[in-house]
């Protein structure tokens, strides 16, 4: 069946125009005619997909150019020797979703949605879009990392391809519209720039550096030029009377902040707007939280620029993979995870190598973004397997960010923090170990529904404990708040507890 479509929204959310279930025996197919304009001849034509869930094939004019498995990353095809000398150009884009019948990373996607899982999301999600490149090289990736203890950042600018002796790259840092740095390196090569007296990145003020990056052949003819940008920060776990706590830029930080889930009523995945994202993220500040779990689902790249702009800390989830057993429109009759208590899983290899491509994947094309100074790889057990392998593996990708190797119950000696969840009225108090810093990974999860703002009001709210009023609502969680406060205060002389606090809310 042929129907119009609004791209970059899944065909399950309204704002698609679709708004229909995509099953996992289906098969979606896109279609669109395209020109080149005029003044992109002689130049490489890239295709870019900034997310498809979750398989797909991409042909143009009729010729395959390339496939793609992941729901959560980047990727491109060059496309120029596909296109024709003149006239429309064609592409077709075919996607395949196992959703919850497969073992692939997808969050909580859930064909059958009850409680906590939620719509799928199928096919194209994010932003699909052409550029014109040099047909001799260009910048396909930008690494930095800054060091606040030297004053220095290091950086390394990528090529889609090797380049021919005598090609460099021009580096400009600006700060506040005045260029104050510039350096040259060979493409591909680390160069490291001292910053005097650096201004850093912070909550309470997030300063960014603004970085310009010119390619220039041997003759010094410009062949790209990009712009990014940075932000001098530092995030670690240091000793404080014979226990680990966490520092942001050498100095002790109490994390707290909202187990955010970035599910969309109208586009599931994808916001309605730029707008609607900001607005999330400036209210999380303005009720006095300075972190953001994103919780098993990776956002699009603005939303994590958004993060950086306005100084919100990033603790990023790898979204989970994991086998759920069906029974028609039934429950789940099985989720495979792991118990409190239980070992890790055995996974296939197969599935094993996508999963560890796909977190890869996320750590490489979020590596320079400030705001995230955390990566959570498992959470509560869902598909956990391989955790220490996993922890360390991500901790030698990434020394620069903290690793929480696993949220909440199957917890394991590996990584820098241990992890408690507690969703009772009376708040556990998590253990306190010598090599890593405590954390009560989740907690409150109070449910207070208003009817003018429930998706479905047939449907029962999600809580661990529901109230029905505000002046309740307002008392309970101060008494869940007093808690961790009370809990700080006995505890001060040992430890800093770093606290994230989720908010389940109604859209």
């Amino acid at each position: 069946m042929m129907v119009k479509y609004w791209c970059p929204f899944c065909v399950e959310s309204a704002l698609s125009g679709v708004k229909k279930a995509f099953l996992p025996n289906e098969r979606l197919y896109y279609k669109r005619n395209f020109k080149v304009p005029a003044d992109w001849k002689g130049k490489d034509i890239v295709l870019n997909f900034d997310a498809v869930d979750w398989s797909a094939a991409v042909w143009v004019n009729g010729a395959l150019v390339g496939a793609h498995k992941g729901a959560y990353d980047r990727f491109s095809f060059n496309i120029t020797p596909y296109l024709t000398a003149s006239g429309p150009q064609e592409i077709v884009v075919a996607v395949d979703d196992p959703s919850s019948e497969g073992s692939q990373a997808r969050g909580k996607q859930q064909l059958s949605q009850h409680g906590i899982w939620y719509t799928p999301v199928s096919g194209i999600w994010q932003t699909v879009w052409l550029e014109a490149v040099s047909d001799d090289a260009w910048f396909s990736e930008i690494r930095v990392v800054t060091d606040i203890d030297k004053g220095t950042v290091k950086i390394v600018p990528q090529t889609n391809r090797p380049l021919k002796p005598g090609y460099t790259a021009l580096l400009n840092i600006i700060a506040d519209g005045k260029e104050i740095k510039t350096a040259r390196t060979s493409a591909n090569k680390q160069v490291e720039i001292p910053l005097e007296n650096a201004r850093l990145w912070s909550p309470e003020s997030p300063y960014l550096y603004d970085l310009q990056l010119t390619l220039l052949d041997k003759e010094g003819k410009e062949v790209d030029q990009v712009s990014s940008y940075f932000g001098m920060r530092k995030i670690s776990v240091e000793t404080k009377e014979g226990l680990k706590y966490i520092f942001l830029n050498n100095k002790p930080i109490f994390q707290y902040g909202t187990l955010d889930q970035g599910w969309w009523p109208d586009g599931l995945h994808t916001p309605p707007s730029e707008e609607a994202m900001v607005f999330d993220i400036v209210k999380t500040k303005e009720m006095g939280f300075n972190m953001i779990r994103k919780h098993i689902k990776v956002e699009p790249d603005l939303w994590y620029y958004h993060c950086d702009k306005l100084g919100m800390l990033v603790w990023q989830d790898m979204p989970s993979g994991m086998v759920i057993e069906q029974n028609g429109n039934e429950k789940p009759l099985h989720l495979q995870h792991v118990g409190r208590n239980g070992p890790d899983l055995h996974r296939d290899a197969e599935s094993a190598a996508q999963f560890e491509w796909e977190l890869r994947r996320m750590i490489d094309q979020h590596y320079s973004m400030p705001s995230i100074v955390t990566w959570v790889p498992l959470n509560e057990g869902w598909g956990q397997y391989a955790t220490v392998r996993l922890a360390k593996t991500i901790k030698m990708l990434d020394s620069t960010r903290l690793v929480n190797a696993v949220s909440g119950w199957a917890l394991r000696p590996v990584g820098d923090m241990l992890d408690i969840h507690t969703y009772q009225t009376t708040v556990d108090v998590p253990p306190l170990p010598k090599d890593r810093a405590s954390v009560i990974g989740e907690f409150g999860g109070i449910g207070y529904p208003l009817e003018a703002h429930l998706w479905n009001p047939s449907m029962r709210n999600w809580g661990y404990q529901t109230y029905q009023s505000a002046p309740e609502l307002l008392k309970n969680y101060k008494h869940k708040f007093d808690q961790i406060v009370e809990m700080k205060k006995i505890k001060d002389s040992q430890l800093r507890y770093i606290l994230k606090l989720p908010m389940w809310k109604e859209r």
